[in-house]
């Protein structure tokens, strides 16, 4: 199939129908370039990845919009992306789903369902918050007003706190929150180190060190490569969907059903720390177990 790549190429729109298998696909071809699946993999198959979106969710509860030209868009970044990055944080793919919430609202999760002018004050996307005043530029941020998106807090040698802008690729950093919300602060050792703001590269797969599928791995032998475990001694790649599998621990979904890896499990479904769809936490559910939540919010 190659209706994906037509209408970014055409630059046009994605219709609100063909998002979930297009961004399911790209998906799997980040994790294909990342070497987190085997390159054998043939992200074109229906089925390999999983189209369940938690923005959706978002979408059809009203919390959002939808923008067909942004997410056209977003679907280009997530293929293009650094392997270290959160894809979905980009401007690109938080534009296509504009937020609605108002001030007060209870917010978290991946995307940010505030409305223009609000900032969600979850920083932790598996913690909830609320929707809160964005400040500006320039502007001191308080209990009642944080810094907007592309903006963090920092503190000068006066003692007083300003919103200025995250820093871009390349950036100097202290810490996470000093960069731009889809990269990691690199380099960073102590408070007092200075890093450097990335969202990763694409490893070449010429240079990957560590095992290789097949070849003998654990005690007394290299580590295998990205993207693989260590399954009876040998170097494994894991499952993508509909792979065989004999446990979680087979799947990059982190779900093995009936002998298959599955699609990570949705909201109510019973769970473990590490098998809800992307996007979803695993909460108690009161009654003994747990279960797959959009968010800990009450």
């Amino acid at each position: 199939m190659r209706w994906a790549s037509v209408f970014l190429l055409a630059g046009c729109s994605l219709a609100l129908e063909d998002y979930g298998r297009a961004a399911g696909k790209a998906t799997c071809e980040r994790a294909r370039a990342c070497l987190l699946l085997d390159s054998s993999i043939d992200c074109d198959r229906p089925g390999v990845w999983s189209e369940s979106r938690p923005e959706l969710l978002l979408l059809a509860a009203g919390d959002v919009g939808y923008s067909a030209e942004r997410a056209a868009a977003c679907i280009e970044r997530i293929r293009t992306v650094g392997c270290t990055a959160d894809a979905w944080q980009t401007e690109e793919c938080q534009a296509a789903f504009p937020g609605k919430l108002s001030e007060g609202a209870p917010c978290g999760g991946r995307f940010d369902a505030c409305a223009p002018g609000l900032v969600c004050s979850a920083e932790n996307r598996a913690v909830c918050g609320s929707c809160k005043l964005a400040a500006p530029r320039g502007a001191t941020p308080d209990t009642l007003h944080l810094c907007g998106r592309g903006l963090h807090a920092q503190r000068f040698l006066d003692g007083g706190v300003s919103c200025v802008p995250r820093s871009g690729s390349g950036g100097r950093c202290r810490a996470r929150n000093d960069c731009l919300e889809w990269m990691s602060c690199v380099q960073f050792i102590s408070s007092t180190e200075v890093g450097t703001c990335s969202e990763g590269s694409r490893p070449s797969p010429d240079r990957r060190v560590g095992g290789t599928p097949g070849q003998t791995c654990g005690e007394g032998f290299p580590a295998c490569q990205p993207g693989l475990r260590c399954v009876n001694a040998l170097c494994a790649s894991l499952g993508a969907l509909e792979s065989a599998c004999a446990s979680d621990e087979d799947c990059l979904s982190s779900h093995c059903l009936e002998g298959a890896c599955a699609s990570p499990r949705g909201v109510g479904e019973s769970c473990t720390d590490f098998n809800c769809a992307d996007g979803f936490s695993c909460e108690f559910d009161g009654d003994g177990g747990s279960v797959c939540a959009t968010l800990p919010c009450p």
